[in-house]
């Protein structure tokens, strides 16, 4: 009984609330024209002012007659009414904190009437009819309100008027799903009825706190009013109709956050639902109305911002906001496709086409924006298509096969991008070719797979390298932009680095032992110094940075390559040949970059190559030296000949830089001929065998005092060149 009376106590209170109102209005009518003179018939009508009214005005400033009707508080204000009215948009949004306290408190009162309703079924209070006709009641007299506030009211109004539709549309799901007074039909009629309702007003208010408020309540109530069953069919053509309804307030007005919480609303609901109920016999239901949701919120928005675009009506912020709101449509689809095609293995089948389905959508929606010049969101809108094609390769292919269909996405994207103009395309090509590229790397041989080149991963490699050079050569072709002038730099140097690693691998894989270790050496030896060549012939930099980088790497690569010890011999064996090899590739790249045309860095780069090479050579004979006596155990044969060995090449290069003019060979010759000098003073003199010894200081004798007539013969020539003169 008490809460009867309670009821009826709060009825009465909202009436007298909006009579108040009214009699309020008319009174501040009255008081107006009192103070200001103002012939009723300009404040008598609560709607806003119109041209007619202006020309009333007008009439009574002549009638006035004197100075002081221009000072009249009405004609004052008469500019900036007209300048209100004549604004194109008017701005209803309201950011101020007692505005915000205003919706909040329209809102606490909406879920307290909704907890209302929970809390009496718990407790059996009021029968259901009579709570059903509460809702009823308290939402249409907030509506009321809200519709009598409008004008004067203008922050309750919105407030108030947003309420309603909430409380109505909790009202109309608890009458159908929880207290089953209602049919099916007639529930899904009243739930449309009052989402368009919270459309209707909001596109007339130009309102979007009142669109987000009815938006909120609507896709709230599933979830406020849940009873615990499964009303799969009736959710989604209720969560389909409300998305339905957004989009026609996009048609008016293009919002941005109304879409987002639109759409948010949707995941909460259906993966809350989905949890509880979700199973293999209603799979095809729910995989339905994500494809269905996702081309209203992809395809239609696009279309909606296509339109809008064209009218120059979007908000300035709205290209970021639709792109990063295809992203989270997009992570959406992934998921839930996945996890509802996990329940059979027939599903799980046609995963790549539902992949495949939705990238087509994003495609179309790319289609539809990609000529408004908004390149942001071409990106976003394009990163959907791509990452959801390539994901319906991963779920359809595997091995190889997979790696296939990257390449061939790839180029597909890079040539459509170059034929249509389109960055956005080419970026997304090539990254998914680098994909390709690192899953063909990966991929391990297969049975069959043991012949050297002519196997299935090698002409993987073959083809990927193909790719890589063609779509770089695309990017030469057309006209690029800024960002992407390195692109086709890098494609030559990607490619490079594949034809490095596809032989690499496939000789790792087809040879085995020291013949394998040597054959590999070989490659590491051989190949800088033909990259180089290519990179000096077309002139491209990158390439010749990557020459360099591989020919060190192959220096150490020799350098630490074990002896095959079982066909050895002394100066004629794979090792000793291979380090000859590399010391000859120093000197080749060295010889390609000097000419008429290097700069003064190449030169430079050239002479440091021209060291390393004379420096190679000597460890390759010294640790032959080295090796061939250590085996044979003769320690004092191994430092002597290291001893004549040190002062014969410090000679031979102090002639080479003599006939050469290259003054660098002259210091390395320096050093050379220093450290004999000290080994022999400092190491043989006490290691050497006497026989040895003597040996070692006569011959070192001999080449100095060589060398000092050399000099006091060509004493004026060798000064000369001594100070860094070229030979004449």
């Amino acid at each position: 009984m008490f809460e009867f009376i309670l009821f009826i106590f709060v009825i009465v209170f909202l009436i007298w609330i909006s009579n108040l109102s009214s009699r309020l209005s008319i009174l501040e009518k009255k008081f107006f024209q009192k103070n200001n003179n103002i012939p009723a018939s300009l404040v008598a009508t609560p709607a806003p002012f119109t041209p007619a009214d202006f020309h009333k005005l007008d009439e009574h400033k002549k009638m006035l007659g004197d100075k002081s009707a221009e000072t009249h508080p009405a004609i004052q204000h008469m500019p900036e009414i007209k300048d209100s009215m004549t604004s194109p948009v008017a701005n209803t949004t309201d950011l101020s904190p007692y505005g915000w306290i205003t919706k909040f408190g329209v809102l606490a009162i909406a879920l307290g009437i909704v907890f209302f309703f929970k809390y009496a079924i718990d407790n059996g209070w009021v029968n259901e009819w009579m709570r059903i006709l509460f809702g009823v009641v308290v939402g249409g007299l907030f509506l009321v309100l809200g519709e009598l506030w409008k004008n004067k009211y203008e922050k309750y109004a919105y407030a108030l008027s947003g309420g309603g539709i909430l409380i109505l549309g909790f009202t109309i799901y608890a009458a159908f799903n929880f207290y089953h007074k209602i049919p099916y039909g007639l529930a899904l009629v009243l739930m449309v009825a009052d989402s368009a309702l919270a459309v209707w007003l909001s596109t007339k208010r130009k309102s979007l706190t009142l669109a987000i408020l009815g938006i909120v309540g609507a896709y709230g109530a599933p979830l406020f009013l849940d009873n615990g069953t499964n009303q799969q069919v009736f959710l989604f053509s209720y969560l389909m109709l409300l998305s339905a309804a957004v989009m026609v307030v996009l048609f008016k007005r293009f919002w941005m956050e109304l879409v987002t919480l639109a759409f948010v609303g949707v995941i909460v609901d259906f993966s809350i639902w989905s949890s509880n109920f979700s199973t293999v016999e209603n799979s095809w239901t729910s995989i339905w109305f994500v494809i269905l949701s996702i081309i209203l919120f992809i395809f239609v928005v696009a279309i909606f911002f296509r339109s809008h675009a064209i009218r120059k009506t979007l908000a300035e912020d709205s290209e970021k906001s639709f792109g990063i709101f295809s992203v989270i449509c997009g992570i959406f689809y992934i998921f839930a496709i996945r996890s509802l095609t996990n329940f059979s293995p027939d599903l799980r089948s046609l995963l790549p086409v539902f992949m495949l389905l939705g990238s087509v959508i994003w495609w179309i929606a790319y289609a539809l924006v990609d000529r408004l010049n908004f390149r942001n969101l071409n990106y976003w809108m394009s990163l959907g298509g791509a990452t959801l094609i390539t994901l319906a390769a991963y779920w359809q292919f595997n091995g190889k096969a997979f790696a296939l269909a990257l390449l061939a996405l790839a180029v597909l994207g890079v040539v459509v991008g170059s034929l249509v103009k389109r960055s956005e395309l080419r970026t997304w090509g090539t990254i998914v070719l680098y994909i390709s590229l690192a899953k063909a790397i990966l991929e391990p041989y297969g049975v069959g797979d043991d012949q050297f080149i002519f196997n299935a991963k090698f002409g993987l490699m073959v083809l990927e390298i193909a790719g890589t050079v063609f779509c770089g050569w695309l990017y030469t072709k057309v006209f690029i932009e800024d960002k992407e002038k390195n692109i086709q730099d890098l494609s030559d140097v990607v490619a490079a680095i594949l034809i490095f690693l596809a032989l690499t691998l496939d000789i790792g894989h087809s040879f085995r032992g020291a013949a394998g270790a040597q054959s590999m050496a070989l490659w590491w030896v051989m190949y800088p110094p033909l990259l180089a060549w290519f990179a000096f012939a077309g002139k491209k930099s990158m390439l010749k940075v990557i020459a360099l980088i591989l020919l060190v790497l192959g220096a150490f690569r020799v350098l630490f390559l074990p002896y095959d010890n079982s066909a050895y011999v002394f100066f004629f064996n794979a090792k000793f040949g291979l380090m000859l090899l590399q010391a000859a590739a120093f000197l080749a790249i060295a010889a390609l970059s000097t000419n008429d045309e290097s700069s003064e860095k190449e030169v430079g780069v050239a002479d440091l190559l021209k060291v390393a090479a004379s420096v190679y050579a000597w460890f390759a004979v010294s640790w032959e030296i080295v090796h061939y006596f250590s085996l044979s155990g003769s320690s004092n044969t191994r430092n002597l000949l290291l001893s004549v060995w040190w002062m014969v090449y410090g000679v031979i290069l102090m002639i080479v830089s003599t006939v050469k003019g290259f003054s660098l060979y002259r210091k390395v010759a320096v050093l050379f001929l220093g450290l004999a000098i000290a080994k022999v003073f400092l190491y043989d003199v006490s290691a050497l065998d006497p026989a040895f010894r003597i040996a070692s200081f006569i011959i070192l004798g001999v080449i100095l005092l060589s060398v000092s007539f050399v000099y006091q013969k060509n004493k004026e020539k060798i000064t000369q060149f001594l100070k860094g003169g070229k030979k004449d």
